[in-house]
């Protein structure tokens, strides 16, 4: 836990803080596909096609072909992480934007004003 006390100096050098940095993306680079597939395989159907395709591709079990099922899915699947992916690019800009803006807060009956993460004015109300 951070103890902050009022008009004592914050000494970082000694005891470096946890930075407090927020993101608002729902993909980063190194989990994209993971947190895709779990998101993708966690709808329904998309389940129970992946469990379909598993049966078929065993020999003895499916009188249809082997891939007639997965085949759709992965293009099915494909189509989807791109377009997630596209989405959470083109709203990376927007959100940052949003982020940067002018802010006012209320804390313990201290009016506060705050601009792009930091506090710049503290006025009694």
């Amino acid at each position: 836990m951070r103890s902050v006390h009022a008009g004592a100096p914050l000494d970082t050098k000694e005891r470096p803080y946890v930075s407090n940095y927020i993101t608002t993306s729902k993909y980063t680079a190194w989990n994209f596909l993971f947190l895709n597939l779990f998101e993708q395989f966690r709808r329904l159907a998309n389940f129970y096609f992946l469990i379909i395709s598993i049966l078929q591709v065993i020999p003895g079990l499916s009188p249809t072909g082997r891939f007639t099922t997965l085949a759709p899915l992965c293009i099915v699947i494909a189509v989807t992480m791109l377009k997630e992916a596209f989405e959470d690019i083109v709203s990376f800009p927007v959100k940052l934007h949003v982020s940067r803006k002018d802010c006012a807060f209320y804390v313990f009956h201290v009016f506060c004003f705050a601009l792009y993460g930091m506090i710049t004015e503290t006025t009694q109300r």
